[in-house]
């Protein structure tokens, strides 16, 4: 069989004009990579998630279907990724209880995060041991695992080494998290546009929609906050998708504009329209070891990033100049830095220029999912050889 390549997603993707969050984005900065390099790939999503999606956000956003995206059905998926394909890649949010592989099978298998840390702000310690050995049981059949960042990768390599009954499974591969390219020009000559955006994720603790509002006025910024409040794991609170809106705990102000979510297309598109991405939280477990999807898609999108010190993300930021850093996300510091910011457009201009340079060093599709082609590529030499060696024995 020609080699096809199948990205198991828990989400909807780009292309499908509906809100995406990390793991979708994740499926499709491979997807691009993959491609890029010439190999045949589905991102594959499994119809009761694709119904879910589709059930919460219908209202608002007219779904379509990219050409790289396949739905099916749940009691099939299994059997079908074992027939069509001969790669199958598996993010660790995806839950594949029960999936076996087939010996013609080469599974791949992603730590796109820290999970059971992820977990751990989530569930109680009954749900938290029963996804452990959701994950463990397809960890287990492995053949080679990937993840998301310096820190993920040493993280997964010591994972791996600690599991018992598993192969080994080699160095595990740094493969970060990657988008295109895009780039809107923002207007230097206006007040800071200051962006906040993506899920106010459980493990997340940082300046309320209050406090946002507060610094925007303080400081003459206009602020566009999408997702206010929100989190994938429990109910939106959701008036008609897409819409303007104002959450009862946020007053509307004529500096900040506030939507519940958007499609990513429009997303990327006023991502990009801004000026600095605020990406701020207190220090804990997960944000310290987390590379985070939201600075990823904003230094895709052309703008800068306000990120954190303790982070893997900060020291690239100061690194190659694509944005600020700051110690911790009290109100003040991020008012002074935010200050400093507004008052120097210079900076502003050269942070958006170097956002490319963090781009082509750490976000290119292309060239991020280098480690994963090799580990291909020396499989297949592999096999070649070893058929060759069992056609002349």
């Amino acid at each position: 069989m020609t080699m096809r390549i199948a990205i198991t997603c828990n989400d909807l993707v780009p292309g499908c004009h509906m809100p995406v969050g990390a793991q979708g984005l994740r499926a499709y900065g491979l997807y691009c990579g993959l491609t890029a390099h010439g190999y045949a790939v589905d991102i594959v999503v499994p119809r009761r998630v694709a119904q879910q999606r589709m059930n919460r956000w219908s209202q608002g956003f007219p779904m379509t279907l990219p050409p790289y995206l396949r739905i099916l059905p749940d009691n099939h998926m299994f059997a079908l990724l074992n027939k069509q394909y001969t790669h199958v890649l598996c993010p660790n949010w995806v839950t594949l209880e029960a999936f076996e592989k087939s010996t013609e099978v080469t599974l791949i298998y992603d730590f796109l995060s820290a999970t059971q840390i992820e977990h751990s702000f989530i569930h109680a310690p009954g749900r938290l041991q029963q996804s452990k050995r959701v994950k463990d049981a397809v960890l287990r059949q492995a053949d080679i695992v990937i993840a998301n960042g310096a820190r993920h990768t040493a993280y997964a390599q010591d994972y791996c080494a600690s599991l018992s009954g598993a192969a080994a499974k080699g160095d595990v591969l740094n493969v970060r998290m990657s988008l295109p390219w895009i780039e809107r020009p923002a207007d230097q000559s206006r007040p800071l546009a200051i962006f906040s955006g993506g899920y106010r994720q459980l493990w997340i603790s940082s300046l309320t929609p209050r406090d946002l509002i507060d610094l925007s006025e303080e400081i003459g910024a206009t602020m566009l906050i999408i997702g206010a409040e929100t989190n994938p794991n429990l109910d939106p609170k959701l008036l008609t998708a897409g819409t303007e809106l104002h959450y009862e705990t946020i007053v509307a102000t004529p500096h900040v504009t506030t939507y519940a979510f958007c499609d990513f297309e429009r997303y990327r598109m006023l991502n990009a329209r801004s000026d600095v991405a605020l990406d701020i939280s207190a220090l804990n477990d997960e944000r310290e070891m987390s590379y985070s999807t939201r600075t990823v898609s904003s230094i895709s999108s052309g703008c800068p990033v306000l990120q954190m010190a303790f982070t893997e993300l900060g020291g690239l930021v100061e690194e190659t100049g694509a944005g600020w850093v700051v110690p911790d996300c009290e109100k003040s510091t991020v008012s002074d830095i935010l200050r400093t910011i507004a008052g120097d457009t210079g900076a502003r201009t050269e942070a958006r220029r170097r956002t490319e340079m963090f781009w082509e060093r750490y976000c290119n599709p292309d060239t991020q999912i280098l480690p994963l082609v090799e580990a291909l590529r020396d499989r297949e030499a592999a096999s070649a050889s070893g058929a060759a060696v069992k056609a002349h024995a």
